[in-house]
């Protein structure tokens, strides 16, 4: 999962423009600083009194309530990188701050600290007016990894946000197993969005959740199956036997969503793509032999060369290409 800072909108740790380049030389000097007129010398002191841990944790927990944003989002900031569970009461106060920056910089200190008293509090934050807002909530929930949060979760897999659709998706994979059940009932969903965002989800947990996985690829819409391919790919190891199974499916779609799932694992499934080549679907023998070449390993080369003499045109094609880019890599 992204870390909370690489989602779109969150606000850095340092807000450009808002924080003065300053050295202190020591922590009594961050504390007066942290009380000085200058709120960008102020919020560049709050900043940096994350790195001195448990003695700025009071100081910092009296910056949430500094007339300054950007101080504030620093102080909140620092307390989720010092982790010390007395600021988990003063940062959920800070859940109800006016400005998103500092919602959402409260929100993710949060989800740093990992304490469950958050839990109740993050569950409301989904429904905050802003994405970014709802997005570090999402993130802190599957931090916390608590399994009363997967229900209100399942229900964010529905918001009208791209963004927090992913973040949720994150973070329910983040809680694993005790979310698959759940998950597996919204693949039913009228929405295809949900189900999308659920499928993405369950591809984040792994091997608990191939076998719905698999059978989400007879999804009717498109967009959907396109969703399960992918999840199966993050799925990893565990869904190469499962997608070899269903290389053999009656459905020549959801033979093909197999072949792809299988190319895009890598290594771990060269072994099938060779016996794919095989496979009656000649779309499917091609992708596979597509995929070969991207792998580029050594060992598909004699089966590629027989390839060669396929009565299907497009995969002599491919086997060449494969072969082609296998010789390049080799020498």
């Amino acid at each position: 999962m992204s870390t909370l800072q690489s989602l779109p909108g969150i606000p850095n740790k340092r807000m450009k423009g808002k924080t003065k380049s300053k050295k202190f030389t020591d922590t009594k000097q961050l504390l007066q600083s942290l009380k000085g007129k200058d709120q960008t010398v102020r919020a560049a002191a709050a900043e940096t009194l994350g790195n001195i841990g448990e003695p700025a944790v009071k100081a910092l927990i009296q910056a949430l309530h500094d007339e300054d944003q950007a101080v504030r989002v620093a102080a909140a900031w620092s307390l989720g990188d010092i982790r010390d569970a007395r600021a988990v009461e003063p940062l959920i106060q800070t859940l109800n701050d006016k400005n998103q920056d500092v919602r959402s910089a409260a929100t993710g200190a949060l989800g740093k600290i990992r304490d469950a008293r958050a839990l109740k509090p993050l569950t409301g934050v989904l429904k905050d007016n802003y994405e970014a807002v709802r997005c570090a909530a999402a993130w802190a929930l599957g931090e916390i990894k608590d399994n009363r949060a997967v229900e209100p979760l399942i229900q964010a897999l529905g918001d009208k946000d791209q963004d927090v659709r992913s973040a949720t998706a994150g973070a329910l994979g983040n809680i694993g197993e005790p979310a698959v059940k759940p998950l597996i009932q919204t693949l039913k969903d009228e929405y295809h969005a949900i189900r999308s965002a659920a499928a993405w989800a369950l591809g984040n947990i792994g091997e608990p959740a191939v076998k719905p996985l698999i059978q989400t690829l007879k999804d009717k819409d498109s967009l959907v199956r396109q969703a399960a391919v992918w999840a199966l790919v993050n799925a990893g190891e565990p869904a190469v036997k499962p997608l070899i199974q269903t290389l053999e499916d009656k459905d020549d779609g959801i033979r093909q969503q197999a072949a792809e799932a299988l190319g895009e694992i890598g290594e771990a499934a060269v072994d099938p793509l060779i016996k794919a080549l095989r496979n009656k679907d000649e779309f499917v023998r091609d992708i596979a032999a597509s995929h070969l070449a991207r792998l580029g390993n050594a060992r598909t080369m004699e089966l590629l060369h027989k390839a060669l003499n396929d009565k299907d045109v497009n995969v002599q094609e491919a086997a060449k290409r494969a072969l082609n880019r296998i010789t390049e890599r080799l020498n």
